[in-house]
């Protein structure tokens, strides 16, 4: 999360994380741990 919200322009992952629950309508982690991002088969 923190690389991501790097990328973005966002010094603050809490920042982010915040937004990014605003859009979405869930966390950054449950996002990931929905769409398995980053995790290996």
């Amino acid at each position: 999360i923190t690389q991501i919200a790097k990328a973005v322009g966002y010094d603050n992952t809490g920042c982010f994380a915040r937004v990014f629950r605003r859009q979405e309508g869930i966390s950054p982690r449950e996002y990931r741990a929905y769409n398995k991002i980053g995790k290996e088969d």
